[in-house]
């Protein structure tokens, strides 16, 4: 029985492991992940605040030419700290991969979803 139970839990880790590990991609591979949940790694280029509060963190080049964005909301921006600070670092955001007039970005709501990989 011990044995069984072993086995049934270790399977288990296993299946709860593979579900959980998500690919990790650069900036210019987003473009075809659109739909899916991956982790985005790479050097920020440019980060700008628009007038309505959107923040836009734009790797793989800058706007209008970068090949990916991680955009912060006007109503989750109040959970973020330092945006424009993180201009040159290197960091990872996970989501689900949408795309916005031809640009891949993923949508933070969370600080959890981005970590700072490389400081400056």
């Amino acid at each position: 029985m011990k044995k069984s139970l072993r086995s049934v839990s270790a399977i288990f880790i296993l299946i709860t492991f593979t579900a959980f590990a998500q690919t990790k991609i650069t900036p210019s591979q987003a473009k075809d992940y659109i739909g899916k949940t991956v982790i985005v790694s790479g050097k920020i280029d440019q980060v700008t605040h628009s007038s309505t509060g959107t923040w836009f963190i734009n790797m793989g080049g800058k706007y209008p030419d970068n090949a990916f964005t991680a955009v912060v909301f006007k109503s989750d921006a109040d959970k973020f700290t330092n945006l424009k600070d993180l201009e040159g670092k290197t960091i990872e955001v996970k989501g689900k991969i949408k795309e916005y007039r031809g640009t891949p970005e993923i949508i933070l709501n969370d600080p959890d979803q981005m970590i700072v990989i490389e400081k400056m």
